[in-house]
């Protein structure tokens, strides 16, 4: 009978003790359980939409802020666009130095040089001697339809004429044929053994006689120059055949 007594005894304690773990674990201080965490408020900018719950709100690094519109990849203000390059043009004072033109070509013992922008073609004849230089762009045959720039030094300065292919080897002034003279500067100096000439022009003048010329294309180039003799109808004593390649531009 006690024996008996004391088993119920000890199944009701054990039951206790489960029953006192169980609330322990529930409600107990080694219990986990949530923070209990206010709610973070994110404002939501004019027209724009608030950060979604759960998401980390995005923060602008350190010297952040409004990119310039002219800045570019590369971090360089001044970075050309689309591969077009601004270029310093040159200074038209019968001199040419060093790095002053974009490209330089050796035609018949010539130097030629030049640049242009979208407008204007700035270019350079030097030559051997003390006689005249010339230039012709885009002639249709031959000479015919080129326009001719030539010109030389002598006691008085610099002289430039502006011609026009016409037959043969012949050239004439555009201002003989109905046309204008579309040389906008120029000027020269002369030594014991060259002769330069610096000058500009319109790429297109809209002189009939004048062939336009466009910045990116490239064309035929003539030059030409005579060793003594200053004057627009004697023979060359050097002449030849070169390209000339515009640079496109903005």
């Amino acid at each position: 009978m006690l024996s008996s007594w004391n088993g119920r005894l000890t199944l009701s304690l054990l039951l206790c003790g489960l029953l006192a773990l169980s609330l322990v674990g529930c409600d107990g201080d080694d219990a986990t359980q949530a923070e209990d965490v206010a709610p973070v408020v994110v404002a939501t900018p004019p027209g724009g939409e608030g950060v979604a719950e759960g998401e980390p709100e995005a923060v602008a690094a350190e010297g952040d802020g409004d990119v310039p519109a002219d800045a570019t990849d590369d971090g360089r203000a001044d970075a050309p666009l689309n591969g077009i390059v601004e270029l310093d043009l040159p200074t038209i004072d019968g001199v040419v130095a060093d790095g002053e033109y974009a490209h330089t070509a050796s035609i018949a013992r010539m130097s030629i040089h030049w640049s242009n922008d979208a407008e204007t073609l700035f270019l350079a004849m030097v030559a051997p001697g003390r006689g005249y230089v010339a230039v012709g762009f885009d002639p249709v045959s031959r000479k015919v339809g080129a326009n001719y720039i030539l010109g030389w030094v002598d006691e008085d300065g610099a002289s430039l004429r502006d011609h026009v292919g016409t037959r043969g080897n012949l050239h004439e002034p555009d201002t003989a044929l109905g046309g204008t003279d579309d040389i906008i500067e120029f000027a020269g100096a002369e030594s014991d053994r060259a002769t330069t000439i610096e000058f500009a022009i319109p790429l297109d003048s809209g002189d009939a006689l004048d062939r336009p010329l466009v910045a990116g294309n490239s064309y035929v180039l003539h030059a030409a120059y005579h060793r003594s003799r200053d004057d627009d109808f004697s023979t060359h004593t050097g002449w030849g055949i070169g390209e000339l390649a515009l640079d496109a531009v903005p």
